[in-house]
């Protein structure tokens, strides 16, 4: 096996003297854009977030009403109590509570997206 040949030397400019790549690249967006738009996208981004997880967990609240509802018999009860004769069939009522339950959940998260945003209009 042969030895490595030895690398020329080569003159370095000192490490202080390299220019921030990072900020040498972002300055002229930055002066451009602004931070205040920078934090716009960010409240933004914030928002969105909110947004979805309240869609979320409002999907998952009104399938567990729902579902609650379903196993508890409460329109099997209520047909029996209201119609005597059971002809004319009660209107389900686990869809709409269901309902009920995930849009109340989608108004908070409307609203704390909207804090979020600085438009505090809407809870006040």
């Amino acid at each position: 096996m042969t030895p490595p040949l030895p690398l020329p030397e080569m003159a370095l400019p000192p490490l202080a003297a390299l220019p921030d790549a990072a900020g040498a690249a972002a300055a002229p967006i930055r002066a451009v854009v602004g931070p205040q738009l920078l934090g716009m996208v960010a409240n933004l981004l914030g928002a969105l977030g909110i947004l979805v997880l309240g869609f979320v967990v409002a999907a998952l609240l009104g399938r567990v009403v729902r579902r609650l509802l379903r196993r508890s018999g409460l329109d099997g009860r209520l047909a029996g109590a209201v119609s005597a004769d059971g002809e004319r069939p009660m209107p389900r009522l686990e869809r709409p509570l269901a309902a009920v339950v995930f849009w109340v959940v989608m108004v908070l998260a409307i609203v704390a997206a909207l804090n979020v945003l600085q438009l505090t209009t809407v809870s006040e």
